[in-house]
């Protein structure tokens, strides 16, 4: 079914403006590693709050996240789009849209043929977010990116945007040992609603 545009909707998809780019587990969902079924997914607290938000201060809202568990053969092509489509549904429920879903499938040393290889959309590539900018008019200037590991700094470097750090996933606060901990974010927060709030403030 094709989506058919009045004039007015035409022009507003047209507008540029600026985005905001969650990584997905961590951050929009509590951190489970290696996460493949709807019943291991769980909001973090605030998330529906900060995209909400986002949506109403007129930026574009998207998710760039790294899926490898296709490659690795850990979770089919159909039971991953059941996750993101239970996960846009329950955030329009409180009122928060996501506008696209993008994400990468790859990983070197996956077991499945075709998808283990060295792409350009894997985080900490920016690959996804490259791909976000041809497809929508992206104000790059005001827009930024909260993820919870280095890549997701490396990813949103790499665009040329604001990478925000938040607490509770998978990597921050790194040890200062650990060779990830020399990537360090703009900004470091507790939570994704937090991250939001002071972005919005002006900062």
């Amino acid at each position: 079914m094709r989506l058919v545009l009045n004039k007015n909707m035409e022009q507003d998809a047209l507008k540029l403006k600026p985005a905001a780019f969650f990584d997905r587990d961590g951050v929009i969902c509590e951190f489970v590693d290696e996460l493949s079924r709807i019943d291991q997914f769980q909001f973090r607290k605030g998330i529906a709050e900060a995209i909400r938000k986002l949506n109403e201060a007129n930026y574009w809202v998207f998710v760039a996240t790294n899926q490898p568990n296709i490659a690795k053969q850990k979770m089919t092509w159909d039971e991953l789009q059941k996750v993101h489509e239970y996960m846009k549904q329950e955030l329009l429920k409180q009122g928060a849209r996501i506008d696209h879903i993008y994400f990468c499938p790859h990983r070197v040393g996956g077991t499945l043929p075709e998808f283990s290889i060295d792409c350009n959309c894997r985080k900490p590539k920016s690959g996804m977010l490259l791909q976000a900018a041809k497809e929508y008019p992206i104000e790059k200037a005001r827009s930024f990116m909260i993820g919870d590991t280095w890549r997701d700094v490396e990813c949103a470097k790499g665009f040329g945007i604001t990478s925000i750090g938040v607490l509770g996933g998978a990597g921050f606060p790194y040890i200062p040992e650990e060779p990830e901990a020399k990537f360090v974010p703009d900004r470091l927060f507790q939570n994704p609603l937090e991250a939001t709030d002071w972005w919005l403030s002006g900062h």
